[in-house]
């Protein structure tokens, strides 16, 4: 971000923050609080670690990890839980103000990719998943475990990029891994070990080889049905299929009109399974029909910047969305009655500066200063006191 010093020639010149409304910090991850009403929201970002909101609208941001942030967790049963990463294999667990270590410390940082998953299990809370090149790993009664608890649950099986786990099929997880379009399924990963080798679910080889499988959407009602994001130039980008558990599962291309850009992330509408939302390079898109290669998408920018959005997610209980944007922070998404499209209100945050590439002093005007960010755009203050 931005920072100010008045005196500069002391001995212990004294900086102070100026980022007030600057909004411009890229989040690599997003995560809401699960109970209907609640306004916590939290993710990771690039340099400036894991932050997190319990205000409406747009508001200061208080950091609860530091480093590059990743992943985030909020226990849907007992949200004083959090957990939190940083780039590469940390894991931070936070409870009532009070933080400590989750590692594993069975991994090194030759073991993840940079913004490395972690997702819970859908139906217990108490247990987490971490991805890495030495297979998934599984953590139980994550509350009060120490890090020696962790336990090897797939023998390896390359680099993992994505990491699903499903409500509807208890302890059923998804995965990619880099190299290969296929995604994976592991039956019963609560009580799989070392030598489980994750299933093929893409039997005849109908995803586009070689792409960057970045987000495994599995339907919380039905996990048959099945979203699979890729993350590349050049390529169908969005796949589904209704048959996802079968023996030779069927795989269809959703992308449609969708332009030629990285898509990143995906998330079903609450409660109409035809409805689909998409984080892509050019801003949110969705359709009210996903239709094969018929599949119609409009863009859902209102009052959103039209730039890079890292992940969307939404809470069952009330519908509400939240997109982390890499370059102007978090957004949430409110249903609308008359469209599946979404009122989008900026959630911030208003304090935490971001990455900043160059500042100009307007050379026509005394206190009036220009900053370009990295992402989030040419942003302007008339007096900088």
């Amino acid at each position: 971000g931005i920072y100010r010093c008045d005196d500069f020639g002391a001995d212990t010149p004294y900086l102070y923050t100026v980022n007030q409304n600057y909004n411009v910090t890229q989040y690599y991850s997003v995560e809401i609080h699960p109970f209907e009403g609640e306004q916590m929201v939290m993710g990771g970002t690039q340099d400036n670690g894991s932050q997190r909101s319990l205000e409406d609208g747009p508001s200061d941001f208080a950091q609860v990890s530091w480093a590059d942030g990743g992943f985030s967790l909020i226990d849907n049963e007992d949200p004083s839980y959090w957990y939190t990463t940083t780039q590469y294999r940390r894991i931070i667990r936070t409870h009532d103000g009070e933080i400590d270590s989750l590692t594993n410390p069975n991994l090194t940082d030759l073991n993840t990719i940079w913004i490395n998953p972690l997702i819970f299990d859908e139906n217990d809370p108490q247990t987490i998943y971490q991805a890495s090149n030495r297979g998934i790993w599984r953590l139980k009664f994550a509350r009060t475990a120490s890090p020696s608890q962790w336990v090897k649950c797939t023998r390896n099986y390359g680099s993992v990029t994505a990491l699903a786990s499903s409500k509807s099929e208890a302890h059923l997880l998804m995965m990619g891994r880099a190299g290969t379009a296929t995604p994976y399924k592991i039956e019963n990963a609560h009580i799989t070990d070392e030598n489980y080798t994750p299933k093929s679910m893409d039997i005849r080889a109908q995803l586009p080889a070689g792409a960057y499988l970045n987000c495994i959407y599995i339907d919380p009602a039905d996990a048959n049905h099945v979203l699979l994001v890729y993350t590349n130039y050049g390529i169908e980008s969005v796949f589904e299929s209704k048959d996802a558990l079968g023996s030779d599962p069927t795989w269809t291309s959703v992308e449609g009109n969708l332009p030629d850009i990285p898509i990143r992330w995906a998330s079903l509408h609450p409660v109409n399974k035809e409805v689909c939302y998409v984080a892509t390079e050019l801003g949110m898109y969705y359709t009210d029909k996903l239709d094969g290669n018929n599949t119609q998408w409009v863009k859902t920018n209102t009052a959103l910047p039209n730039m890079r959005m890292d992940m969307i997610i939404h809470r069952q209980s009330d519908g509400v969305f939240a997109i982390g944007s890499h370059g102007r922070g978090i957004f949430e998404g409110r249903p609308m009655s008359n469209s599946n499209d979404l009122e989008w209100i900026e959630r911030g945050p208003k304090n935490i500066g971001g990455r900043t590439r160059t500042l100009l002093l307007d050379p026509n005007q005394e206190g009036k200063v220009w900053a370009g960010s990295v992402r989030g755009g040419l942003w302007v203050v008339d007096d900088v006191d």
